[in-house]
């Protein structure tokens, strides 16, 4: 009896479906990581055996399967990857004519509050 579980990125592991064949097993993980690479997720598979021992790990962004000890593997490849989005810190939106550049105002230095 082999067990299939998945995890998303930022996801907890939950079963996906139980095999008695090996083979038939690995079978379904693959044909989900086609799906999962067509669709551009990223998902960590893993198969244990009927005594709860992780067997295999597949990554979907890795096609091949691991070792149990590979998830530092697949860990290190992705942190590499930088983020598309980059924010610039200057306000870019239109302003109308003769409106200030920063319209927060500041408490005077004085340390005198206005009530």
């Amino acid at each position: 009896m082999y067990k299939i579980t998945r995890q998303y990125q930022r996801g907890g592991e939950s079963l996906l479906k139980e095999f008695i064949d090996l083979l038939k097993a690995k079978e379904f993980i693959h044909t989900c990581i086609e799906e999962d690479q067509r669709m551009r997720v990223h998902v960590v598979y893993r198969l244990y055996d009927i005594y709860g021992d992780v067997l295999n790990t597949f990554d979907s962004e890795e096609t091949t399967g691991t070792a149990s000890g590979g998830g530092a593997a697949s860990a290190s490849s992705s942190a590499g990857k930088g983020s598309g989005f980059n924010p610039t810190p200057f306000n870019m939106s239109p302003r109308p004519a003769g409106m200030p550049h920063n319209w927060l105002t500041e408490p005077p230095e004085d340390g005198s509050q206005t009530k």
